[in-house]
């Protein structure tokens, strides 16, 4: 019984590990310079350009050099990553998707058109997935930093919006305070206009009785 508790549990633990880092790397032709070639390729639950932020700061990170536009990919040429392979390698990366999914695809090349293959290098092949499987946490990494800084965003907006309505609230005040001064001002002019008449009134009624 308490073997098998055991094993239950082994098993809820490798359940778990399985969602962080989900097993979905796989290899697929894609089409380069006019040419078929093997890469390979991952999908993420996480927005494209999230996807890109993730992967743009790792590479730096990692210091694989500046990347330039090639045919729909972004080239590091002569890189080292030693994570993939002791040698200087050439690596394509191209991030395509939708929201909530992004797929991120990998192509490294040993030189020219020598691409990597599990066939032509099992085990640079087997880092490549690897590496694009434990990716998630990267991603999750990068959608919590969105999330954090859309959160900023709203805050500061919503802080600019309260401190408007703090002003407006302010000026309303003074407007009021301004209003029933003049309303104040009106009442006594009002109360003087009243007496003026009346003694214009009382004087016609003395100028008519003498007649």
């Amino acid at each position: 019984m308490k073997k098998t508790i055991i094993s239950i549990a082994v098993l809820l633990a490798l359940g778990i590990s399985q969602i962080g880092f989900a097993q979905n790397a796989k290899e697929e032709i894609v089409r380069i310079n006019k040419q078929n070639q093997n890469a390979f390729t991952a999908s993420y639950d996480v927005d494209k350009d999230v996807l890109e932020t993730a992967v743009s700061d790792y590479f730096s990170k990692i210091n694989l050099g500046r990347s330039k536009s090639y045919k729909g990919y972004n080239r590091y040429e002569e890189a080292v990553w030693s994570e993939i392979s002791p040698d200087k390698i050439d690596l394509y990366s191209k991030v395509d998707g939708r929201n909530n999914t992004s797929n991120l695809t990998l192509l490294v090349s040993k030189g020219y058109d020598n691409y990597v293959t599990t066939m032509s290098d099992e085990e640079m092949a087997i880092r490549i997935k690897t590496f694009l499987n434990n990716f998630m946490q990267y991603t999750y990494e990068a959608q919590n930093d969105a999330d954090i800084k859309l959160s900023e965003e709203a805050l500061k907006k919503a802080e600019k919006d309260f401190d408007k309505i703090v002003k407006d609230g302010e000026n309303l005040v003074k407007d009021k305070e301004k209003i029933e001064k003049e309303i104040e001002k009106n009442a006594a002019e009002k109360e003087e206009a009243a007496k003026k008449v009346e003694e214009e009134k009382a004087k016609l009624e003395a100028l008519k009785k003498k007649q």
